[in-house]
């Protein structure tokens, strides 16, 4: 067996289970920093290969130096808007960390195709994806108040306030599984049900039984979601197939490029006008678009935002939003990233539709499903905050073991590996 096997299948569980882990078992926050270790070991590797590059030929290595920028763009923003406080780590893990796990997962995973590796990442994801998901149709069936979910009474003895409505809805519980709360819970699920319709549509010389098999798993997915009641969710299904639908039939990466940004764009106003037209009295859909009304005060009288330091859960400033977290961070400059993440798309786009010709199905399909899902994560991003989200660590591994692949290795459509290095 590769290594990079039973190390990507650890990953995706440390994922999965960590909050359950470290709550349940009483473990120390030093647990918890498992996600900072990989990153802080990709920096120094990134580091003595640029050293040990610099001495064999007097140039820094062509791919380690894009990695190096990557580190360098965090480094910079962290010691522009960062302090030594625990709050400001915290709070900074959550935009870098994501980024460099997947470089990590791309790099110790180098030496097996890029169908391996992705065939290795999915597999895993939706073991554990139907792990939470038993246990989450478990609450469903047996929870009828908010003090029976794993997670109630542990985090009451750390202080954290919990409100009921946030696990309860109309006498239903509000299914988590292994999570805290059933935001994560229905982004996780939503991620790998988009991932398994992606394949279905690009696996055509697939066996009948494994097409059953992901056409199975496809509608329990689906039915998680239903039962998950979250809306954003259930709006993001609808959507993203949509999208994987026409990133199939389309050829043109500027054509799938332009309908992304149109359903980026026509979702996210679509969302504002329901919310300001008063067709919901949910108090926490409404306080989403108090948020972005008083952000503007604060890029007014602070345009440089507040640091890290004082946003996140239990500081002066936490937003249920990604991109308000951002501007509340970094002012000006955190709405110049967020105007870079929205533009990459295109670029990300561009790359994937160009190795179409040289991909297999797994490569084919998981970059369909990121195709699809950028634009949803980047509406999303205005009313969910996503921090420490599962969903964003895997959205970010498959999409740096993607653009990581060397352009000298190629999979052709049957499958075989036509790597230089390997002639």
């Amino acid at each position: 067996m590769s290594v990079h096997k039973p190390l990507i299948g650890l990953l995706v569980l440390l994922l999965f289970f960590s909050d359950f882990t470290v709550l349940t078992l009483g473990l120390s926050s030093a647990f918890a920093g498992w996600r900072e270790l990989i990153s802080v070991l990709l920096i120094m590797w990134l580091c003595l290969r640029a050293v040990a590059s610099v001495s064999a030929r007097g140039t820094v290595n062509i791919a380690v130096g894009r990695s190096l920028l990557i580190v360098l763009f965090f480094t910079f923003l962290y010691l522009l808007f960062g302090d030594f406080s625990e709050s400001s780590v915290r709070m900074f893990r959550a935009l870098a960390v994501p980024v460099f796990v997947g470089m990590a997962v791309a790099i110790w995973a180098q030496a097996a195709s890029v169908e391996n590796k992705l065939k290795q990442i999915y597999w895993s994801v939706l073991a554990m994806t139907l792990a939470t998901g038993l246990y989450a149709l478990y609450q469903y069936l047996t929870i009828v108040s908010p003090d029976q979910f794993w997670y109630w009474s542990l985090l009451k003895a750390k202080g954290y306030e919990l409100q009921p409505y946030n696990s309860m809805r109309d006498g239903y519980p509000r299914v988590s599984g292994f999570f805290t709360g059933t935001l994560e819970f229905s982004a996780v699920i939503l991620n790998t049900a988009a991932m398994t319709l992606a394949l279905l549509l690009n696996g055509r010389g697939w066996p009948l039984r494994r097409r059953l098999l992901l056409s199975g798993v496809f509608v329990v997915l689906c039915g998680l979601i239903v039962i998950g009641s979250v809306r954003t969710a259930m709006i993001g299904l609808v959507c993203i197939c949509l999208m994987l639908l026409l990133t199939k039939l389309l050829r043109t990466a500027w054509l799938i490029s332009l309908i992304g940004y149109v359903q980026f764009v026509g979702l996210t106003l679509a969302v504002f006008v329901y919310l300001s037209m008063g067709y919901t009295q949910d108090l926490s859909a409404l306080d989403r678009e108090r948020q972005w009304l008083h952000m503007f005060s604060i890029l007014a009288s602070q345009p440089m935002g507040y640091g890290f330091g004082a946003v996140g859960p239990g500081q002066a400033h936490w937003f249920d939003s990604f991109w308000l977290n951002l501007l509340a961070t970094c002012g000006f400059i955190g709405l110049l990233i967020m105007s870079g993440m929205i533009l990459w798309y295109h670029k990300l786009v561009t790359f994937i539709v160009r190795e179409r010709s040289y991909a297999g199905a797994w490569t084919k399909g998981m970059g369909s499903f990121v195709i699809a899902s950028y634009p949803f994560f980047l509406s999303s991003f205005f009313f969910q905050s996503y921090t420490n989200s599962v969903s964003l660590y895997v959205f970010a591994i498959v999409v740096m073991v993607i653009i990581g692949e060397s352009k000298r290795t190629r999979v052709e459509p049957g499958g075989i590996d036509s790597s230089l290095s390997k002639v």
